[in-house]
């Protein structure tokens, strides 16, 4: 699809300055015109700040209804006025970064076309006019937004745990609507089953011990902010901060279908009690619904989730369109719609907005009574919302979804230096959480030590000798279960047995494994002349000792010499064994490599 080169460093650059020439231009905007650029939530942002500076609650400024840490975080202002909107636009910066990021997370892409292609998506995040316009007019909610997506990131990399606190601690701390992911990810967290609704899946939810703990642990993290500000705040900060959102009740125009009720019946508390409760059950059955459908499609799942959540909210502005927005560029890995519906989703959604503002402006800046005509329209963007959402749920329903599986990589070093890896495999190497190096069936691998192969790679190399490998390979492949693991093998990994028996073990325990092949000395032989068709059965020289002195292999040699073939012998190595009497004596220690010689072979054919 994108056939030119792209330049990730710079499109970010050139991302910051846009921003950067907004906020500036701000001020010359909001001294020229009635309607102002800078966001109204900013001053009370930087009021709140003041109020902090001087020793004050922040929520001495009416209408700061977010946690007292945000107005603590932007103190700077107080000197800095744009401070805090320079903070705004990096975070939508980092925000664009995370979304690359979890875009290669979930669907591997190998070739330039495929990497640009997602680097466009990160691109457009950052040339998207509602995000560098909100951003630089010095909105937050690029700040949660960005949270949000930093624990989608965690829980797509198996970092459930680490996802949790980022959640309760940032996403939900500053923004309480966050905690609507939390039953996709209970979801997303249990065993798979095939049945949506069998016993099977029903007794995995229930024994879902890692979706308890995440969710406790969020909402314990939350709870535990939410205590610690009590602290300083008292009951003002509890009204303000969580009630307030909790009872809202917004009859100022914005985009909600329930404006007009909630308008009407400002006079009548009961009425209006009435109908949030009744806005809030359509809310919740779609989170539910949602997240049984679509939980192991975490991205789409949130985007899905978010926009029905926004689209049937009580209060409803710009602002939190944002919410869902900023998974769009994760979209089109999912959905398979043509350009042309694509452009006609937007221009929709575009002129839903328009027909609104029209009216919008007409009352607020002319006095005219249009309150009939918002809520018409309101309800035409709802409609528009939900064909959106009904055409995405149809493309998602005809593709096959493309999810990054964790894989077990068997890597071939070949037989000379590091430098003998193959492209692909180097590659391989550099995004794969752990790496383990194989340091018993050549004597290459002495050679090639973790040292070397660390400053090659610029990666951490795991040493793993004969025990692990034929004893403990459940530590290796446990491993894979959650991260991308290789095992680096000196030659191709298929030349030694211990190989083959780790690739079936990993396949028994439903790991995906992927070999990437290289040369080994069953091939290299042939520099010796001889033709490798004339080579017959391999065998395999092992150490003697007193009580064991194994010779099955003489019998092999025997029979291709009847055959007139050339026998590859294969000769012992003993690295990292155990010494038997130094353990007997309860002392562990290790005895020194030891590698079989051609005599010591030669010794044993004429015994």
């Amino acid at each position: 699809m994108f056939q030119f080169g792209i330049n990730l460093k710079n499109s970010f650059i050139a991302g910051f300055l846009l921003r950067t020439f907004l906020i500036f231009y701000a001020k010359i905007h909001d001294y020229m015109f009635l309607l102002k650029y800078t966001d109204k939530d900013y001053f009370v942002f930087t009021d709140a700040a003041q109020h902090v500076a001087n020793g004050e609650s922040p929520f001495m400024r009416t209408t700061y209804r977010y946690t007292p840490a945000l107005a603590w975080f932007l103190l700077p202002c107080v000197k800095f006025p744009n401070f805090g909107k320079f903070i705004f636009a990096l975070t939508d910066i980092l925000l664009a970064y995370v979304l690359y990021k979890i875009a290669n997370q979930v669907k591997k892409l190998n070739n330039k076309n495929e990497k640009n292609f997602i680097i466009s998506l990160s691109i457009g995040w950052l040339f998207n006019p509602l995000s560098f316009v909100i951003s630089s007019r010095g909105s937050s909610d690029a700040l949660v937004c960005l949270f949000v997506m930093i624990s989608l990131y965690l829980l797509l990399k198996q970092k459930w745990f680490l996802s949790s606190i980022i959640m309760g601690l940032f996403a939900i701390h500053l923004k309480i609507y966050p905690i609507i992911y939390l039953p996709s990810i209970f979801f997303y967290l249990s065993k798979k089953s095939d049945k949506l609704l069998s016993f099977e899946s029903i007794k995995n939810w229930i024994t879902n011990y890692k979706g308890i703990l995440y969710i406790n642990t969020s909402l314990g993290i939350f709870y535990g902010t939410i205590v610690f500000w009590y602290q300083f705040y008292g009951e003002l900060f509890l009204n303000e901060y969580l009630f307030y959102h909790i009872k809202r009740v917004d009859t100022a125009h914005n985009f909600s279908p329930y404006y007009l009720l909630l308008y009407q019946s400002m006079e009548s508390p009961d009425i209006t009690k009435i109908i949030g409760i009744f806005a809030f059950i359509p809310q919740f059955l779609c989170i539910i619904y949602f997240a049984i459908l679509y939980h192991k499609d975490l991205p789409f799942c949130w985007f899905i989730t978010t926009i029905s959540f926004v689209s049937l909210n009580k209060v409803c502005t710009s602002q939190y369109f944002l919410w869902y927005i900023c998974f769009l560029p994760l979209i089109y890995i999912y959905v398979k719609i043509d350009e042309w519906k694509s452009i006609k989703m937007f221009i929709l959604w575009l002129s839903g907005q328009f027909l609104w503002m029209f009216p919008a402006y007409l009352f607020e800046f002319h006095g005219f009574t249009t309150h009939y005509y918002m809520w018409l329209t309101s309800l035409i963007f709802l409609s528009i919302n939900f064909w959106i959402m009904g055409t995405l749920i149809k493309g998602y329903k005809r593709k096959k979804i493309l999810f990054l599986k964790m894989v077990f990589y068997l890597i071939g070093l070949g037989l000379g230096t590091v430098e003998d890896i193959t492209v692909k495999g180097q590659k391989i190497i550099k995004q794969c959480d752990k790496v383990f190096l194989e340091s018993y069936t050549s004597i290459l691998s002495s050679g090639l030590s973790p040292e070397i192969l660390e400053k090659f790679y610029d990666k951490k190399i795991i040493p793993a000798d004969r025990e692990m490998v034929e004893s403990y390979s459940e530590q290796i492949l446990e491993n894979a279960k959650e991260k991308d693991v290789a095992l680096l093998v000196v030659g191709d990994p298929f030349g030694a047995t211990t190989h083959s028996d780790i690739y079936l073990r990993a396949v028994q325990m439903g790991i995906t494994v992927k070999v990437i092949h290289n040369a080994s000395i069953m091939n290299a032989i042939g520099c010796t002349g001889l033709q490798l068709y004339n080579f017959g059965e391999t065998v395999s020289f092992c150490f003697w000792t007193d009580t064991c002195k194994p010779i099955s292999y003489f019998e092999k040699v025997l029979l291709n010499l009847e055959r007139g073939q050339h026998t590859l012998c294969l000769l012992d190595i003993k690295t990292n064994e155990i010494n038997i009497e130094e353990l007997m004596k309860g002392k562990m220690k290790r005895n020194p490599p030891q590698y079989m010689t051609a005599s010591e072979a030669a010794q044993q054919i004429l015994y």
